[in-house]
């Protein structure tokens, strides 16, 4: 009879349990077997070995923090005991066969209700059903009312009944983890396709071209607006690559630009400018950047492109009227001037830099002529120039005198706009 223990922890009800009894239970949590309704599968295997042995009770029960629950039984009216009074508190200490010939004769036991009334145990003989990680959450037992000792045959037999029993929770656990596995992949793959019908909502909308091409230069993928420009539908772009769509030339330089990405793993974003079959020029904002695998190695690029010829012109010739503005600022022998509407200077020519005695236009900027002028001249240029901001009517040929801070005087011919 093995009544070795592995510790010498016990509980209020002097019952031993295990020196992990914490992470014990946390296993038993995990195959969500408490509670739950009856199955063939184990009833038939506490039948099996109640018959083989020739005893009248059999019974396959998990042992939680305060009871011994029943998950299945013969003979036993019982669906769960008090742990305190169960011999399975006693048979998970130990990894093989727990045994007890005669319990009411053993002071361990004899007191136990089950053994003093119905069912009136006296021999007992359980299995702990042991978890891949080692801990005991339960037994496999039979029992009797008479006493008894298993021959080695019969031990062995219930040793792989007891087995049988951990090998069908594990195959329900992993089913039930592949069926966990399954549906989050299901809802995965429901929130992939919700994302890829946004992302193509999105891209189908925009006004730009964009475009994937795999590792070895074949488009995968075109938005309507790339269609469009090409002139072909996505059927006659998704496996072609840039020799089958454009003139060589520029095949070779968005290869070369492809090959660069891929090689450095570097986006570009450029303007580019292309002649068209006029002579005329036009220009495209264009971004690039390498498609990356899991694990960080180029599979191919993705791009965007947009015609911003209009833009390039407005500033080529923005940039041309700022030159001859400059230039007339510069080398005007007039005095010439821009002021806010609070008659403040924000853009002078040099003549007037000279004129005020300043060294550099910057030192006119934000000052008025009430800085360099008496009152008796920057009030009425004050009061003149509010009266053009006000009713957008110019003064032409207006001749001033200028009286200075220092004293000096000088007459001007002023047009103010």
């Amino acid at each position: 009879m093995g009544t070795e223990m592995n510790s010498t922890n016990y509980t209020q009800f002097n019952v031993p349990t295990p020196e992990e009894e914490q992470h014990r239970l946390e296993a038993l949590r995990i195959y969500e077997i408490l509670n739950t309704e009856p199955e063939p599968v184990f009833d038939d295997l506490t039948k099996l070995a109640a018959q083989i042995a020739n005893v009248k009770m059999a019974a396959i029960g998990f042992l939680d923090a305060d009871i011994l629950w029943l998950k299945s039984k013969t003979g036993i009216q019982q669906n769960s005991i008090p742990r305190e009074h169960s011999f399975c508190s006693y048979a998970i200490m130990q990894p093989g066969l727990f045994e007890v010939e005669d319990a009411s004769k053993d002071e361990r036991f004899q007191n136990f209700p089950t053994v003093k009334n119905e069912p009136f145990i006296k021999f007992y003989a359980g299995i702990p059903l042991i978890t891949p990680e080692g801990y005991a959450i339960g037994t496999f037992c039979i029992m009797d009312t008479e006493p008894k000792r298993l021959s080695p045959e019969l031990a062995q037999a219930l040793k792989i009944l007891a087995h049988q029993v951990m090998t069908h929770l594990e195959l329900r656990r992993h089913w039930k983890a592949l069926a966990k596995a399954f549906e989050n992949q299901k809802k995965t793959e429901q929130a992939l396709k919700k994302s890829e019908s946004f992302y193509l909502s999105l891209v189908e909308n925009l006004p730009q071209n964009i475009f994937r091409k795999d590792i070895d230069g074949k488009f995968s993928f075109a938005n309507q607006q790339f269609c469009k420009l090409l002139g072909k539908p996505l059927d006659e772009i998704i496996g072609k690559t840039d020799y089958d769509l454009y003139p060589k030339e520029l095949a070779d330089k968005f290869r070369a630009d492809d090959a660069k990405i891929l090689e450095t793993l570097t986006p570009i974003d450029t303007i580019e400018e292309n002649i068209n079959s006029d002579g005329s020029k036009s220009y495209v904002h264009v971004i690039k950047t390498p498609i990356l695998s899991q694990d960080g190695k180029p599979i191919g690029i993705q791009g965007i492109f947009w015609d911003v010829t209009k833009r390039i012109l407005t500033e080529q010739e923005l940039a041309k009227e700022r030159n001859l503005l400059r230039a007339l600022l510069d080398y005007s022998p007039d005095r010439i001037y821009f002021k806010d509407k609070d008659s403040r200077f924000i853009l002078c020519s040099k003549t007037v830099v000279s004129g005020l005695g300043l060294k550099s236009a910057e030192e006119a900027i934000g000052k008025s002529d009430f800085d360099f002028f008496t009152e008796e001249h920057a009030k009425p240029a004050y009061e003149d120039e509010q009266e053009i901001i006000r009713t957008g009517i110019p003064k032409i040929g207006i001749v001033e005198k200028e009286t200075w801070i220092d004293g000096k005087e000088t007459w001007a011919l002023t047009t103010k706009m």
